[in-house]
């Protein structure tokens, strides 16, 4: 999944000159032209363009006495960003408050940091609730995840469906995104209310990602932690057939022969799918019929 960055930029100022105006300021053809467009190109949403041209007409004309309301009116032009990213193409997509294509940048930490120094909300969220750092965590995205903590990003933040960006990255295995998150407060054993809801240790479980499951599990994460039907991350490890799992799970203190709500136990979902190294596992460590 890639990313699209929504700047929501509401601008509607507009100064006209007259030319009596301008030849009392003794201001140049080409100083006119430039403010003239970039006041046209600001009024109609094209604001990179319109802050080229306004920088220009400055220098041309460093004494004309409206000088404070245009440098006014770039930063105006400059700031008032929303960061919040949704799906999208392979570029970071900047809109205006109508929803248009203003322009496309390259989707990497850089672009980040450009748009957090240009006064980027850091914690805006999507129509879902999801935040730059939820994403960023989800893709993997270290330097970029570490930008935007150290400009405020909340660790903590959740969506709809109560998911952070810990369990993003515990889902997809980014186990030194996870050491970042944790080491700037992230909530180990929250929970989210997605589907049958989990923590970040049974979702780092199921998809056997080992490495992540031992930093959870070195920072506090309950290893016998169960989801809304009761299952654990033991259960799922063994149910899905990642034995190094299973074994560092037992390692850390699994109950071994926790039930679910049905009274399915984890030996019992390595049984009904053959994973006879998991089976092995279970029993050495007491797992009964």
């Amino acid at each position: 999944m890639t990313k699209i960055v929504a700047i929501s930029l509401g601008l509607s100022i507009v100064f006209c000159l007259g030319i009596g105006y301008a030849e009392a300021q003794n201001i140049s053809d080409e100083a006119m032209r430039h403010y003239n467009l970039g006041m046209a190109q600001g009024k109609a949403n094209k604001y990179n363009e319109a802050v080229t041209n306004l920088k220009q007409y400055l220098r041309l004309a460093p004494n004309a006495n409206n000088t404070e309301m245009v440098k006014s009116f770039i930063n105006k032009l400059n700031l008032n960003y929303d960061l919040y990213w949704t799906a999208g193409g392979d570029d970071i997509i900047i809109k205006d408050k109508n929803g248009r294509v203003i322009r496309k940048l390259a989707g990497n930490t850089e672009t980040v940091k450009m748009l957090l120094a240009k006064g980027a909300d850091v914690n805006a969220k999507d129509e879902d609730g999801q935040t730059a750092l939820m994403f960023a965590a989800g893709e993997g995205r270290t330097g970029t995840v570490k930008v935007l903590l150290v400009n405020g990003a909340d660790v903590n933040a959740k969506d709809e469906y109560d998911n952070r960006a810990l369990m993003e990255a515990a889902l997809r295995g980014y186990a030194e995104i996870v050491k970042v998150l944790l080491a700037n407060g992230a909530d180990v054993n929250a929970k989210n209310k997605c589907g049958y809801g989990g923590t970040a240790l049974i979702f780092a479980a199921m998809g056997g990602w080992t490495e992540s499951v031992k930093v959870l599990l070195t920072n506090g994460a309950d290893v016998n932690a169960k989801d809304k039907i009761g299952r654990t991350a033991l259960m799922d490890a063994a149910w899905r057939g990642h034995p190094e799992t299973v074994k560092m799970l037992l390692t850390n203190g699994a109950d071994v022969n926790a039930k679910d709500e049905d009274g399915n136990t984890a030996l019992m979902k390595a049984e009904v799918k053959g994973y006879t190294e998991i089976i092995r596992l279970l029993r050495q460590s007491g797992a009964r019929e």
